[in-house]
């Protein structure tokens, strides 16, 4: 089964399961159709754009329903006013905060990312205790380009320091 495939099969379940606007098409697949829908005339068909675009930043796997997204986006302060306003949609989807939603409007993103950063650390440290100096120094500066500690975090700058965890 190709990726393509895999993305189809799962947003025809998740079609299925999830309460989302009549008459809407179906959900896009591309960064490109996400960004038309959410750049089109239609304010509903907006919310299926920023819906697909959130669930492709998940890659496709766990990721709130469409009414609690779309609930959460009518919450969010980042979310384009002429959507939170639209009187429509505050009916269909009430406004209710959604933990874990983030300025671009994407679900998870910082879980995400905090995942992928445990994972690089647990590499590193296998690494060095593997007695593979080079690669866990190289990965040492992958973590330290991707996180960026900042000045007042003195755990992390030590880490970073020390050469060891």
């Amino acid at each position: 089964m190709t990726e393509d495939q895999r993305k189809e099969n799962l947003l025809k379940q998740k079609i299925e399961t999830d309460e989302r606007l009549a008459g809407a098409p179906e959900l896009p697949l591309s960064s490109i159709d996400c960004e038309r829908m959410i750049g089109g005339k239609s304010n509903e068909i907006a919310l299926v754009g920023y819906f697909g675009r959130s669930w492709a930043c998940a890659d496709w796997g766990i990721h709130p329903p469409f009414r609690d997204y779309a609930c959460g986006l009518m919450a969010c302060e980042h979310t384009p006013q002429h959507l939170r306003i639209d009187p429509e949609l505050q009916l269909e989807y009430p406004p209710r905060p959604l933990e874990g939603l983030d300025p671009s409007l994407c679900w998870g993103i910082h879980i995400r990312l905090l995942e992928m950063e445990q994972q690089l650390l647990r590499a590193e440290e296998n690494w060095r205790r593997c007695g593979m100096a080079d690669d866990a120094a190289w990965m040492r500066s992958v973590i330290k380009q991707l996180v960026r500690a900042p000045p007042d975090n003195k755990k992390l700058r030590d880490w970073f320091d020390s050469g060891s965890c």
